[in-house]
């Protein structure tokens, strides 16, 4: 792998003045901007100076200011401290590549598939949809419409287990690409994810996870990561695998 090294500058003080006496320096240089998104990065140091001689001087150890520095510590010093914090990665949110005016929910006139969900309350609510926008998101319904199920061939698919605000919220992101924001509570957000992963629609998935990240603390944690154990979401899971290592370090801190 090609590696594109990008220098950045530092305010580090010289080890030196013009009187030969030694300063230490507590320069600090954030990187988290430039490592923000990123699964991993490499760091690497380079000693910089106008002459070889200045370069050298870093290597000097520390002494009476009344005594010359001498050449007999070739080491150099630097402390890393790496804070990690748990993040939740989210592709960008595709624009709507579907003319409004011309696709439409519920068009009967354009429509080619039906969806019949039977909600809680055994009531039945009918969804003309288009199969192309169906599984240009969804796996789900990408493998149905390319199978000879009764259901590809009826161009019918009847559903449950799933709420009408969830099913609506999943069929207008696939449409609009955009999450209606009446998300208020976990609950909705947590229902939202598990029909996410029912249909395998990953960029969906990820925004769920996204938003469910900011409910998490320590109450409820254990709950969270087994939602996201069962709905295959494996940010989610690892965020709340982290939260819970950091409140482990901090008890074990605590005891001793």
């Amino acid at each position: 792998m090609l590696l594109s090294w990008k220098p950045i500058s530092c305010d580090f003080t010289s080890g030196l003045s013009l009187y030969w006496s030694y300063n230490k320096s507590d320069s600090i240089l954030d990187l988290s901007s430039f490592v923000k998104g990123e699964y991993g990065f490499i760091l690497r140091v380079q000693l910089l100076g106008n002459l070889s001689w200045d370069r050298l001087q870093l290597f000097r150890q520390e002494m009476d200011k009344a005594e010359p520095l001498i050449d007999d510590d070739e080491s150099f010093g630097m402390d890393v401290r790496v804070e990690l914090e748990p993040n939740i990665i989210c592709k960008e949110l595709p624009k709507n590549i579907f003319n409004e005016k011309e696709i439409v929910l519920n068009d009967q006139n354009t429509s080619d598939f039906t969806i019949i969900l039977n909600d809680s309350k055994e009531n039945q609510v009918a969804y003309h949809v288009h199969k192309f926008i169906l599984e240009y998101y969804s796996e789900y319904f990408k493998g149905l419409f390319s199978s000879q199920m009764r259901e590809a061939t009826d161009k019918t698919l009847t559903l449950s287990e799933i709420s009408v605000h969830s099913f609506e919220n999943i069929l207008n992101f696939m449409y609009t690409g955009q999450v209606k924001d009446d998300l208020n509570d976990l609950e909705q957000w947590t229902d939202l994810l598990y029909g996410a992963s029912r249909f395998i629609i990953p960029i969906l998935i990820q925004e769920c996870e996204k938003s469910i990240s900011k409910y998490v603390n320590n109450d409820n944690v254990e709950e969270i990561e087994g939602i996201a154990n069962d709905c295959g979401a494996e940010q989610l899971f690892r965020y709340c695998q982290m939260l819970e290592t950091e409140n482990s370090d901090a008890l074990y801190l605590l005891k001793i």
